[in-house]
């Protein structure tokens, strides 16, 4: 079970750290990160799942 991510350098998140729980709730303003939490789980999933190469999934534009 995940129970720490640490994202640094993913779109708006810099050095973000989140001690994951059983229940989760995400409160922020528009354009905080809360949605890029998200896209870096899909994206920590595709990877896990060998859903492509390492460099397809997580891109310069990222």
């Amino acid at each position: 079970m995940l129970k720490r991510i640490y994202i640094d350098n993913f779109r708006c998140l810099v050095n973000f750290e989140l001690a994951v729980g059983s229940i989760n709730l995400f409160l922020g303003d528009n354009g905080a990160g809360k949605s890029r939490v998200f896209d870096v789980l899909r994206k920590i999933q595709a990877f896990i799942r060998g859903d492509g190469k390492v460099d397809d999934i997580f891109n310069q534009a990222d």
